[in-house]
C-alpha cells in the first residue's frame, strides 16, 4: 500500500544550509523509489489560515518510506 512522509514547514529561510540540503535530497528519494507530490508550493487556503509549506513525498509501501526516513 501507498505510504506518504508529510512535512508541514512552517517557516522557512533559504539560507546556505537550506539551499545545500535542498541539493541533496532528491538523490536521497530515489534509492527508496520516492518521488514529491507536493513540494512547497503555495497554499491556496480555503477556510482559516496555513502558515507555511506544505511537503509529501510518495512511496511504493511503508517500508520504503521508513528506509529513507
Amino acid at each position: 500500500m501507498t505510504a506518504y512522509a508529510v512535512a508541514h514547514m512552517r517557516q522557512v529561510t533559504l539560507g546556505p544550509q537550506i539551499v545545500e540540503y535542498l541539493q541533496k535530497i532528491d538523490a536521497t528519494l530515489e534509492p527508496f523509489s520516492g518521488r514529491y507530490i507536493v513540494h512547497g508550493s503555495e497554499v491556496e487556503v480555503v477556510e482559516n489560515t496555513w502558515p507555511g509549506h506544505l511537503v509529501i513525498i510518495e512511496f511504493p509501501d511503508m517500508q520504503h518510506a521508513r528506509g529513507w526516513y
